[in-house]
């Protein structure tokens, strides 16, 4: 179990560099990353947000998206914008820490939208995530997705979680694992909707029927039924460059 739940945290990270990799296409500096929303002036406007310590022994690092701090960039539902700011992405509670002092503080007030920047092998990649959308099965408005794509007719995104339970061997001590799982949804911005869909054309096209012209055209010279994140992903953007 250990070496297929290191196998799906390698596809995730591989994910999130494919999508650091559009990122920065579209803007390489990551101080102009929203650009219109105002800053902090001081770190002391910062600690005023200051919520509450997760724990007094901080949060297992085998739950965080990466196991260490990182460099991110945060926007707050008030309309202003924190940056150079470290940040830590619980999978388990689908919840966001910030630095302070060494310990892992959640923000008092509400977020939009984070970017968290992983710089460890000397490339910068750039995760995207927001909340804010419909409500679907446990998922709520304050659910955090990872976006792959966004635009004006639709959002792809993946909602991303690590599930801890004890696994127990006769004659030893039990011990923790954590199991990554991921599940694609698309949200609907004309119809505020969003619908969980696989990597199936069948899936793709009776979620977003009114763009099947797209798919279909997209899919003609192709065979097989599976898709790729890549190939839903391009079949996203170009519905989103459809005009309205």
């Amino acid at each position: 179990m250990k070496c297929k739940t290191t196998f799906h945290t390698l596809l995730l990270l591989h994910a999130i560099f494919f999508l650091s990799i559009n990122v920065n296409a579209q803007d390489r500096s990551l101080t102009n990353l929203e650009p219109f929303q105002p800053q902090f002036l001081s770190f002391d406007a910062v600690l005023n947000l200051t919520g509450t310590m997760v724990n007094k022994n901080g949060v297992d690092e085998n739950g965080l998206l990466y196991p260490y701090w990182s460099k991110g960039i945060v926007n707050f539902n008030n309309g202003k914008q924190l940056r150079e700011v470290e940040l830590q992405f619980n999978l388990v509670k689908n919840e966001l820490y910030f630095n302070n002092n060494n310990r892992p503080n959640r923000f008092a007030d509400s977020v939009k939208t984070f970017f968290i920047v992983d710089t460890s092998n000397g490339v910068s990649r750039v995760a995207t995530f927001n909340n804010g959308y419909p409500g679907w099965g446990e998922q709520t408005r304050n659910t955090y997705y990872l976006v792959l794509t966004s635009g004006p007719s639709l959002h792809l995104l993946k909602y991303i979680v690590k599930k801890k339970r004890e696994v127990y061997e006769y004659g030893s001590a039990s011990k923790t694992v954590y199991d990554l799982e991921e599940e694609m949804v698309v949200y609907d911005v004309k119809n505020n909707s969003i619908k969980r869909i696989r990597n199936t054309t069948a899936s793709l096209t009776k979620a977003l029927p009114d763009h099947a012209a797209i798919i279909q055209q997209f899919l003609k010279d192709r065979k097989g039924k599976q898709l790729t994140d890549a190939e839903i992903m391009e079949i996203t953007r170009q519905i989103n460059m459809k005009p309205a």
